[in-house]
């Protein structure tokens, strides 16, 4: 790019200003009532053109933000720009400095404070933001290659059992009568097994087949794009959701994605069983599912999972493979 040039003074409404040509750009200073004041206002602008840039920390991340924005939803960039920050929160810091003790000790305060899941969630995360850096030039080393995830991941979540779950399951219904909409999303977490983002993004086509179809048709992952059958049991409330609204209205209508996760919590607490979250249902339904013979892949295709190995490392609890071929051997044994 060509080099600055500084023109004037010219007189400017009582004052003095001056040009500062850069190509074909021509940008005036601002007026100053002597061509002395005017002269060192427009020196103070050509400095800062001739200056390099410094890219920061926190410069970069803003970039990457509106990267991620091309692809992602808004909420999972809000979470990934959450865990960049934990590890990398020195937003002023030029980002040439990034160096690996800063990343390390960084590293260590996280795990100090934080569970395992959450700080290696973080360090998963920093790494993509890394290879990022690295594709672009941004940095000339990767400083976190001497980082060492700690500590081991918890695999699913704590599950009601099965009398503990026909009890939430018979409160969660009665409020579903009364009318309570929370009632059903939390249903649908447990029978069908869809995430709470799935579920509060489902408009109202989305329901087909007079309610005996839901589709899926976004997803965190390709594979959670799906055609789910609607249990009987949920089909009523569902249509009653949907009558009155136009096609593209949210079926649930407007809400965050820890709407359905308060109310299971809520009929936890109604139903007098264990506390569980939403992903816990998710898992009580690979488990179920998986216990009562169905192939893991087909459970997997049902949660949206690209792998079974997800499916009955992190959801179904353990031995929920072997139930089902004792469950079935039981039955052939007792046929009369």
């Amino acid at each position: 790019m060509d080099k600055p040039k500084l023109y004037g003074p010219y007189a400017h409404r009582g004052g003095f200003r001056f040009l500062i040509v850069q190509g074909q750009e021509r940008t005036a200073t601002p007026s100053a009532p002597t061509e002395e004041r005017a002269r060192q206002i427009a020196e103070a602008f050509l400095r800062k053109l001739v200056q390099p840039q410094v890219l920061t920390v926190g410069m970069v991340l803003d970039q990457y933000s509106d990267y991620l924005s091309l692809m992602n939803k808004p909420t999972s960039v809000a979470t990934a720009m959450y865990r960049l920050q934990t590890l990398i929160p020195q937003r002023a810091l030029p980002i040439k400095r990034l160096t690996a003790r800063h990343c390390e000790d960084a590293y260590m305060e996280l795990v100090k404070r934080q569970k395992p899941d959450t700080h290696r969630n973080a360090l998963a995360e920093a790494r993509t933001f890394v290879r990022w850096l690295l594709k672009r030039g941004l940095v000339e080393s990767d400083p976190l290659v001497k980082i060492e995830p700690m500590g081991r991941r918890k695999k699913g979540k704590p599950q009601l059992h099965l009398d503990e779950a026909r009890r939430w399951l018979s409160v969660a219904e009665k409020l579903a009568r009364e009318g309570h909409d929370g009632a059903v999303a939390a249903m649908v977490t447990l029978l069908m097994g869809l995430r709470p983002t799935e579920i509060i993004e489902r408009v109202v086509r989305d329901l087909d087949d007079g309610g005996r179809l839901l589709w899926v048709t976004s997803s965190k992952t390709e594979a959670g794009r799906r055609q789910m059958e609607v249990p009987e049991v949920l089909r009523p409330y569902l249509l009653k959701l949907k009558r009155s609204k136009l096609p593209t209205a949210k079926l649930f209508g407007d809400h965050w994605r820890d709407w359905p996760r308060r109310w299971v919590e809520k009929i936890c607490k109604l139903s007098g069983v264990p506390k569980v979250n939403a992903h816990s249902m998710r898992g009580l339904f690979a488990t179920l599912g998986i216990q009562a013979g169905a192939a893991p892949h087909v459970v997997a295709a049902t949660l949206g999972h690209e792998s079974p190995t997800v499916t009955l490392s992190n959801y179904a609890q353990p031995g929920s493979a072997e139930i089902a071929p004792a469950h079935r051997a039981v039955a052939a044994l007792t046929e009369s």
